[in-house]
């Protein structure tokens, strides 16, 4: 009976939470046996009249009856065993034997109806139903035989015992049609004690099953580490295939990568709350939608409680470490490794209060304007069901005045979310809570303070949302418990509390930054090198910086080495060569072990002491990264410290040959552009290169060079006297650096220094140099295929932007020319996001005449657009003032949905696809009597 608290006792341990029973005064046990099993002491009822747990006790009661009868083999094997502890005991087996037998009587009547109960599938007409729903939900009976009810196949269904009898089963995912469930309850075993067939007959194609693990499977993690989602258990039930489609929310500043797999991958740029949404479609159009989100805490935000003692910033209030002399309320952490235990010992009141607390309390700071999330996971040690209140607490000052708020289980029965203005709490919410944990949290977001518990692992559900007034400062949270009544004695345990502070800046954060990266160093002398500056306004120490392993060489962690505003330092892959090519100039810091800067780009991880990412980017060798920074001289500077370091805008390749390690950089005292190239000329014309100088003074470029190779820079030296008067011109062509070029019928074997300018596109650098050493890059330019006798030159445009572009006339040694426009212009573009839909783009002739689209003398020869890989057909043409148009799909089914007149003509489809992001698009004609470039 449990009508004496003095029969037994249950000891658990923590290893693997298995109970064992220690018998107490045994001469009380066998007392009456009539007794009742449940007697009416505090706190008895409440647990055990709950459905469950009555189901429980009469499987494990009718176990008793049927297995371990009064005659059978483990009732004679305790006699004999309390016989042989002592010689002068002797059992009266025929007492023992009898009131086991009376007991058995009452153990019947105490299951009652459940004693006899058969099992039975209740839903529908005990057979089959119908349903257009994806999931169905079944309802039965069972007998006391029956620990657990499932469904073969289907392990997404969830069981609940309504009563003694009574279950439902929940979530049983369906196919479009017949669904033959074999529905089985089993005991505590596994063995089946009963099987029901039942038939769901589902209207309607069903949509995918999401299912969802993660490393880590608590959605907490590091910002250090990676989330790796793996949604490969999602299926269709009708079987098609499942094409999936990945969001993060907020994207600043995070990575995610297999965003269209069941794998993704996912790291992060700062601490937050970040929303991973799968959406995933089967090949019948059907789709389903889950979120789940992952807390990213900084190193500073996570309380683990491994370690012996706890982190600095935690205070505690009204408890005390265990052993430490005291009888008040106490925590350890070495009791049950990896938790915190927090145990309130009977003796006085506790109660939750603000005015004189008792109750303990253990507090760290919050951030105290912006938003954060403050996380714990607790457990009911000991008293299941009682006077008590255990969970997180926060303080907020609300204008004058101090409040404070907890979510906490309360009682064993609730959970619920208080508050207190100055003394005793008021309850704001109240859910019934019976499970004996909970992981919970309070959030601010803006003016919102959010009271949420958790269901699976990435899924919250609110509670209670309170606005704050404007102004209003968070002060401290944490964990607490607390008791009205003295006599309760209560152990919680919580597993962790973490802080998920979205704005954690530090001087590193703010400060720290990387500046310069040489990772293709000119000339083969492989000394590679990054620049780290300290932004602001105070030294910070370097000690504990590090670069992450792999990211992109070897782990790196700096020295104690104390940066003072404004300063740059170096790390390198070889101090020695470096300083022997710079000098004592730069301060170089570190020299990494192993690995190397890769000269196809990669990623950069920078991380200050605690773990948190400083920067974490990737630079690239392609695209509109500087090519110059590829092994031409020139390292990668970047533009805005602020600004976005993985957007290739945000750097420039440095003008000095080398890089500038060591200093903020510094540019030609000379202001010299080139402004004109003529690159593709017959006799008596050569391809020229134009020279102009801004300045208002003259300059010398005598030894200067001018090259067309971006490895190779000391090509044409310019002859001395080459001085270019103010806002003047010079201009070199091809006899000068490439005199023994096609163009010279009386050429010799040409010298390693001469050049030839491309007709199909090229690029031209000028490069200012002292004693032969190349110093600064002073001018270069990139230019595309040109037609014949058609120069291209500097142009800005009414905004002052700069376009080097095709000219309507050869201007060499003269101001330049208008842009050369037409014949054919593209006039629109229209590029698609929605699968099925068509792109297109619509050119039009602006001249005064038909435009052939192809070459008379070689009609093979045709216009293309670049960018799409589209040729036009042979023999086309566009009329005077005419369009065209060019799609991605069937012209034919193009002009109907959108009925396009039929003089105008429809060509496709391309190859190609127009980037939603953006892309360069090129109408390119052929030149007549020129060989395709």
């Amino acid at each position: 009976t449990r009508n004496r608290g003095k029969n037994g006792y249950f000891l658990r341990r923590h290893s693997d939470g298995k109970w064992m029973l220690i018998q107490w005064d045994s001469d009380l046990t066998f007392g009456s046996s009539g007794a009742a099993f449940f007697g009416n002491l505090s706190g008895v009822r409440n647990f055990f009249d709950k459905p469950y747990v009555r189901q429980r006790v009469n499987y494990y009661l009718g176990k008793m009856i049927n297995d371990f009868a009064a005659t059978g083999p483990r009732l004679q094997t305790w006699f004999d065993l309390e016989e042989e502890a002592s010689s002068s005991y002797s059992s009266n087996e025929g007492t023992y034997t009898g009131w086991h037998n009376s007991r058995v009587s009452r153990a019947r009547s105490e299951i009652g109806s459940a004693l006899n109960a058969s099992f039975n599938v209740t839903t529908g007409n005990g057979s089959s139903t119908s349903t257009s729903s994806e999931t169905i939900s079944l309802s039965g009976s069972s007998g006391w035989e029956s620990f657990d009810i499932r469904v073969e196949g289907h392990p997404e269904a969830q069981v609940k015992f309504n009563n003694q009898t009574s279950w439902s089963l929940s979530g049983i995912r369906l196919r479009q049609g017949s669904n033959r469930l074999k529905v089985q309850a089993v005991d505590a075993t596994g063995k089946v004690v009963g099987t029901e067939n039942f038939t769901v007959n589902k209207t309607g194609n069903a949509a995918p099953v999401i299912l969802i693990d993660a490393d880590p499977s608590s959605f907490n993690l590091d910002v250090s580490e990676t989330m790796k989602i793996d949604a490969s258990s999602t299926y269709d039930p009708e079987g098609t295939e499942i094409n999936f489609q990945w969001d993060i929310s907020p994207q600043t500043g995070n990575y995610l990568s297999g965003a269209d797999s069941a794998n993704p991958e996912a790291s992060f740029g700062a601490p937050g709350l970040y929303n991973f949404t799968l959406r995933a479609s089967d090949d019948n159009g059907k789709t389903s939608t889950l979120t789940r989100e992952a807390a990213v805490y900084a190193a500073s935000g996570w309380s683990s409680f491994s370690e012996p003692l706890l982190e600095p910033h935690w205070t505690t209030e009204n408890i005390e470490p265990y052993g430490s002399g005291s009888d008040s309320s106490w925590y350890s952490l070495s009791e049950k490794p990896g938790t915190l235990i927090l145990s309130m010992p009977q003796d006085t009141e506790k109660k939750l209060t603000m005015s004189n607390p008792s109750h303990p309390v253990i507090w760290r700071d919050l951030p105290d304007s912006t938003n954060w999330s403050l996380h714990t996971d607790l457990s009911l040690n000991t008293l299941q069901q009682g006077d008590f209140i255990a969970g997180l607490i926060v303080e907020v000052k609300e204008g004058t005045f101090t409040r404070r708020y907890v979510i906490a289980i309360e009682d064993g029965d609730y959970l619920r979310v208080k508050r207190s203005s100055g003394g005793s709490y008021t309850q704001q919410k109240s859910q019934s809570w019976n499970e004996g944990s909970a992981t919970v949290r309070i959030r601010r977001d803006g003016r919102s303070l959010i009271f949420e518990r958790r269901g699976e692992p990435g899924e919250w559900f609110e509670l209670y949302t309170r606005n704050l007034p404007i102004n209003s400062t968070a002060i401290k949270g944490g964990i607490f418990a607390a008791s009205d009544s003295s006599s309760t004695n209560a152990r919680f345990d919580f597993d962790y509390v973490l802080l998920v502070d979205p704005d954690l800046t530090n001087e590193y954060l703010d400060s720290l930054r990387i500046t310069e990266i040489m990772y293709n160093p000119p000339g083969g002398t492989g000394i590679e090198y990054i620049e780290l500056t300290n932004t602001g306004s105070t030294s910070m120490n370097l000690s504990g910086v590090r670069f992450d392993e792999g990211s992109p060489f070897n782990t790196l962690i700096l020295p104690d080495y104390d940066l003072g505003p404004g300063q740059r330092v170096i790390v390198t892959n070889d101090r020695s060569n470096f300083e022997a090519e710079y000098g004592n100039g730069p301060t170089v810091i570190a020299e990494w072990a192993g690995g190397s800067l890769s000269n196809g780009g990669e990623e950069i991880v920078l991380r200050d002491p605690d773990g948190n990412i400083v920067l974490r980017f990737e630079y690239d060798n392609a695209g509109g990264w500087p090519g110059r920074s590829d092994g031409g001289g020139s390292s990668l500077i970047v533009i805005d410290t602020e600004g976005d370091y993985s957007d290739e805008d945000n750097w420039t390749a440095s003008p000095e040959f080398g890089g500038s390690p060591g200093t903020s950089g510094s540019t030609s005292d000379y202001s010299v552009s080139i402004t004109e190239v003529l690159s593709h000329t017959d006799l008596p014309s050569l391809d020229t290169i134009e020279i102009r100088n801004d300045s208002d003074q003259s300059v010398d470029i005598s030894g200067w060079y001018l090259s067309d190779s971006d490895t190779n820079w000391k090509k044409y030296e310019i002859p001395a006297d080459s001085v270019i008067p103010s806002q003047g011109y010079i201009t070199f062509d091809e006899s000068d650096f490439n005199p023994n070029g096609l163009w010279n019928p009386n050429a010799g074997e040409p010298a390693d220094w001469e050049f030839a300018i491309s007709s199909s596109g090229d690029q031209v650098y000028l490069i200012e140099s002292e004693n032969g050493k190349p110093l600064y890059f002073a001018a270069e330019r990139d230019f595309g295929a040109a037609r014949n006798g058609v120069s291209f030159g500097q142009y800005l445009n009414s905004e002052g932007k700069e376009y080097f572009t095709a000219q309507s006339a050869v201007s060499i040694g003269s101001e330049n020319s208008a842009p050369l426009v037409g014949p054919l212009v593209i006039t629109e573009i229209m590029y698609q996001t929605i699968p099925g839909e068509m792109s297109w783009i619509e050119i039009q002739n602006i001249s005064s005449s038909r435009v052939d689209l192809f070459d008379a003398t070689n009609t093979d020869q045709v216009w293309k657009v670049n960018g799409i890989a589209f040729d036009f057909p042979p023999n086309q043409s566009i009329p005077q003032s005419g369009v065209a148009l060019i799609v991605s799909g069937d012209p034919v089914l193009f002009r109907a949905q959108n009925s396009v007149p039929p003089e105008v003509p429809i060509y496709g489809p391309f190859e190609g696809s127009i980037q939603a992001d953006g892309e360069n698009l090129r109408l390119q004609m052929p030149e007549k009597d020129e060989p395709e470039p």
